[in-house]
């Protein structure tokens, strides 16, 4: 045998493809041992079951507030035609229905310290008529009539629509001013009250009138105040169904949950359970999904049904399990920042949750596709609160109501013209790539191939690698070579230079990266598109090496 057979052989590279980390942000599990369909960090990515897709933007639909707009309160007319969209900003109420420049406010004079209100429509009156009934637990409440704003008042003989009893029920003395939150139970309205642990209710489809007090203190073990009350129907019934619960939450983290009409009689109330829970976070931290209550908690985002089947619930149950150990370090560090708000849009299949900072232009969002249940984190949205106004999605802004989910541009004017592009980000977990070489074999990644599904128009993408838990984010942006073709619907049809490829092509080629040779792997993206964009997938062309190199 010749001394020259002897020699080595080098290997020669490989190729092996990695999916797109459609199942979201994962900041639980080990980054050893993380599957390779999570991500550590995504943003401005939708994770949907084909991957991850590059979210849409927004638009700025009315201007000129006089500050930051605290709430959004829809008004929804039994005939649809007098639907209208209002928006709370300094001290006053606009009417952004039809958006553009506000005018004058159609109610002013309201406070500019507590200017989060809660609202909700009562379509169940005896005057036949939806009314928009609102409180910020500092003014007295208004009442949207479809027309005209009302003010709520306390008078001896209360007969109109905002016109409430001077004493409760018992005769005590009750403030109307100090409704810090309001909800629509079995077609009769609950007032909390604020700093107490006593709501009031209404009789049945009555927008004042006479007020019944409830003292929820002693179901409440922990101690603490009455802070949120919320209608729960698990079969998607309303607020009215065979089966809807209230929900009474305390400061302090319990949980009561009552089934029945009316309160005041003991076969018609019923006591199903307390349950203990974590700190409830803002007035709007409870949101419906489906057949379920969520609660947004300091120990994340969990759905009510859980306690009512386990006087324990496991941290596995929660809706933010993934994301847990961020989410309890923000809610801890900005638990007292006002802005925390769930929200689901089932337009887009997404339920978003606002994350408050102490510049409202830095606030961000976690985005939870209701199909793949992945998280990923939107930037770029200076959202305050939301809105779902004729099947829409609304954001508030910081002097400006947004229309959210619209084009691929993030501040565009009511048109479409003008915005900044939307740069979505991506890392995925690290991996060993077993079923190439399998086992944590020394590696060198020499080229990756995105596959990117696109629109007529190019995205600008730049890919990287980076290996051995080096948690660096990408920065940059690179050109790929644009989708050529004629594209369905737009190109002229007897064009002789058409080659179609119909609405969407896959864009893709190998891009050499700079890597060090390690035994994990880990692929970095960053993505800038003015059209629907998709990453699917990637390719990596890998030199293997032994257990040293």
């Amino acid at each position: 045998m010749s001394r020259s057979s002897l020699k080595p052989q080098q290997r020669s590279a490989i190729t092996t493809r990695m999916p797109a980390p459609y199942q979201g942000i994962n900041t639980l599990d080990p980054l050893d041992a993380m599957e390779p369909s999570y991500g550590l960090s995504i943003q401005n990515f939708v994770a949907t079951n084909q991957g991850l897709a590059v979210r849409q933007g927004y638009r700025k639909w009315a201007t000129g507030l006089p500050g930051s707009c605290t709430s959004l309160l829809t008004y929804h007319s039994r005939n649809s035609g007098y639907n209208k969209l209002f928006a709370v900003s300094g001290g006053g109420i606009y009417d952004v229905t039809n958006g553009g420049a506000v005018g004058t406010p159609v109610v002013s004079g309201l406070s500019t310290v507590n200017t989060y209100w809660q609202s909700v429509v009562q379509t169940y009156t005896t005057a036949s008529s939806s009314i928009l009934v609102t409180v910020n637990g500092a003014d007295a409440p208004r009442f949207f009539d479809g027309s005209s704003w009302i003010t709520g008042t306390q008078v001896a003989s209360p007969a109109g629509v905002g016109q409430f009893a001077i004493n409760d029920n018992n005769g005590t003395t009750v403030s109307i001013n100090n409704f810090v939150d309001v909800v629509l139970h079995q077609q009769s309205l609950w007032f909390v009250a604020n700093n107490t642990t006593k709501a009031y209710y209404c009789d049945i489809g009555s927008v004042g009138g006479k007020l019944y007090p409830f003292d929820f203190g002693p179901f409440f073990p922990g101690g603490g105040k009455l802070f949120k009350l919320a209608t729960w129907t698990t079969d998607s019934g309303g607020s009215s169904g065979t089966s809807a619960m209230l929900v009474a939450l305390s400061d302090k983290g319990d949980a009561a949950v009552f089934q029945g009409t009316n309160p005041s009689s003991a076969t018609t109330w019923n006591l199903m359970g307390t349950y203990k829970i974590g700190s409830p976070v803002g007035r709007r931290c409870t949101t419906k999904y489906g057949g379920d209550l969520l609660v947004l908690t300091q120990d994340g985002l969990y759905p009510m049904s859980r306690y009512l089947q386990s006087a324990r619930v496991e941290n596995t149950s929660a809706f933010t399990y993934k994301i847990s150990p961020t989410i309890s370090n923000l809610v801890a560090a900005l638990s007292n920042t006002p802005g925390f708000e769930a929200a689901v849009y089932p337009g887009a299949n997404v339920m978003l949750l606002n994350v408050p900072q102490s510049v409202q232009k830095n606030n961000f969002q976690f985005c939870f596709d209701t199909i793949t249940k992945g998280w990923t984190q939107f930037t770029g949205w200076p959202a305050q609160c939301y809105g779902l106004f004729n099947d829409t999605f609304y954001f508030g802004g910081t002097d400006f109501v947004a229309l959210a989910f619209i084009g691929y541009k993030d501040g565009a004017d009511i048109n479409g013209a003008g915005g900044d592009n939307i740069v979505a980000t991506a890392m995925t977990a690290f991996t060993t790539l077993d079923s190439a070489f399998g086992g944590a074999l020394v590696k060198h990644v020499k080229m990756v191939k995105p596959f990117i599904v696109t629109g007529s128009s190019a995205p600008s993408v730049l890919v990287g690698v980076n290996t051995d838990f080096n948690l660096t984010p990408i920065v940059g942006s690179a050109t790929l070579n644009p989708a050529t073709g004629a594209v369905w619907d737009v190109a002229r049809w007897d064009d002789p230079n058409a080659t179609w490829v119909g609405s969407l092509t896959t864009v893709n080629r190998w891009t050499g990266v700079a890597a060090y040779p390690a035994s994990y792997v880990a692929v970095t993206i960053s993505v800038s598109a003015t059209t629907e964009t998709l990453w699917s997938a990637t390719d990596l062309m890998v030199a293997p090496g032994g257990a040293f190199v």
